[in-house]
């Protein structure tokens, strides 16, 4: 009894940090696109003289062409990426594979599920 006191203890304490700090931070991050317009830049467009990262380019020496050795590379911007569906996806970062592939994601959510059904188990069996 003493054990199922603490696990549930616990898990109250998990999910109060996972609420109150990393959902939190993500939130805000949120907050932060929106109120900046909300839009993501439309990266099919060339550069124009006026950014930033154009005139820091030109300043290293780039003069328009592709990058590298032999202007073998890009000349464009990158291309946007996929869209995340939840805000907890979206600042995963490039390369990192979404929840729904993730083993460890699934384990987590799995995890989750069956601690409350072993609750209702030991609930059941009391009475």
């Amino acid at each position: 009894m003493i054990l199922i006191f603490i696990e549930i203890q616990l898990e109250s304490i998990w999910f109060h940090i996972y609420k109150r700090h990393v959902f939190r931070w993500v939130s805000n991050l949120d907050v932060l696109f929106f109120c900046r317009g909300g839009a993501f830049p439309k990266f099919d467009q060339r550069l124009d003289e006026n950014n930033k990262g154009h005139q820091m380019l030109r300043k290293m020496g780039w003069g328009g062409s592709g990058l590298g050795v032999k202007e073998q590379g890009i000349s464009d911007p990158v291309a946007a990426a996929e869209v995340r569906d939840s805000p907890q996806e979206r600042f995963r970062g490039l390369g990192v594979p979404s929840a729904q592939t993730d083993p460890y994601e699934a384990f987590r959510k799995n995890k989750g599920q069956a601690f409350i059904n072993r609750m209702k188990a030991r609930a059941e069996e009391k009475f």
